[in-house]
């Protein structure tokens, strides 16, 4: 009898096959059939986790990302509150692949006086949110930047590198402010504790260096036993020499081709460690493309998104570790199967 006598006929497709492993995809619904041989108790050789949102909370309502927006507007003249200013940017700011192109779409808006929906502002928000493009403003972000901005004009890269630099400064004056700011995800310790030593953890984001590893580095001098259980990190903006480029797209493919380029660029060890024992982590879903089928991925949050082969789900990092103990659940599941094992070897 064929060892895929239960999918063979049902014209699904394969997308990962390594000697040990069988995973077939209904190609109509995603839906993902497993069959496998007998090594099922096969570990994780790495774990690369997304950062925000996963490990830290920097997007919640007053947490970092809002507070360093805030008193970027009062470094700009804005006289309110961080929490008032908060609210006005939420008006006319939206999220787009990253920080530079969404502050840009931010900055049109501001200069048709249309917050993000369209609609038109009042007249004391337009005056507020127009200081932002003054060239006293631009003037004054511009003198507080890098060399290579020196001839840069544009309001919103000024404005977003102009933020992503306060940010850093800011909890290199005060490293403390990471534990209120950018405060761990409910379950991240135990995760951590969960994971054996052996196992290699990295973090994958598409977020900005700059900003991201001053949170790590704010860590290493507040709670240094979470920091340093971390190999590396790599970030949307590098192209492999540390410079910055536009952004690929939506988030989720962004991360999909930096999990891969951390591996083919042995910024991890290869010996021992193929794509088919990588775990990917994050609080988006990510579909596996047919040619880069192997990587295994749980998403962590309230939404599961589009789950393709190889994924699974998890609502916490809580609910993640009550799963990889439910015999039931784990029975249904290969990718938890995988990752209860990893715990427990």
């Amino acid at each position: 009898m064929s060892l895929y006598t239960g999918v063979e006929s049902g014209g699904y497709q394969m997308v990962h096959y390594n000697g040990q492993e069988a995973i077939w995809c209904d190609p109509i619904n995603r839906a993902k059939v497993v069959e496998s041989y007998t090594h099922d108790n096969y570990p994780f050789s790495l774990l690369l986790t997304d950062f925000d949102n996963f490990l830290v909370d920097t997007e919640s309502k007053g947490k970092f990302f809002d507070h360093v927006w805030g008193l970027t507007f009062q470094e700009a003249g804005m006289e309110a509150t961080v929490e008032e200013l908060t609210d006005l940017r939420w008006k006319v700011y939206e999220w787009q692949s990253d920080v530079v192109t969404s502050t840009q779409a931010m900055m049109q808006r501001i200069a048709v006086s249309r917050d993000k929906f369209g609609n038109v502002l009042s007249s004391h928000d337009t005056n507020q949110l127009s200081l932002l493009m003054s060239k006293r403003v631009r003037d004054k972000f511009r003198s507080t930047l890098d060399d290579k901005f020196r001839n840069t004009d544009d309001p919103g890269v000024l404005l977003a590198e102009r933020k992503e630099k306060l940010g850093a400064e800011l909890l290199i004056k005060e490293p403390r402010l990471v534990l209120e700011l950018a405060s761990l995800m409910p379950g991240v310790l135990e995760f951590l504790e969960a994971t054996p030593n052996e196992v290699i953890l990295a973090i994958v984001s598409a977020g900005r260096r700059a900003t991201l590893e001053q949170i790590m580095r704010a860590y290493s001098q507040v709670l240094p036993s979470f920091s340093q259980r971390f190999t590396g990190m790599l970030f949307g903006e590098e192209d492999g020499d540390g410079y910055t480029k536009p952004s690929e797209g939506f988030i989720n493919s962004v991360r999909w081709h930096l999990a891969h380029k951390l591996h083919d660029e042995c910024r991890i060890p290869r010996d021992g460690i193929s794509i088919h024992d990588t775990l990917m982590l994050g609080d988006k879903a990510l579909d596996t493309p047919g040619n880069r089928g192997g990587m295994h991925h749980i998403t962590v949050g309230k939404y599961p998104g589009h789950l393709g082969p190889l994924t699974s789900h998890a609502n916490s990092l809580y609910d993640l570790l009550r799963k990889i103990k439910d015999p039931q659940i784990l029975r249904d599941d290969f990718t938890l199967r995988r990752l209860s094992y990893t715990f427990r070897s």
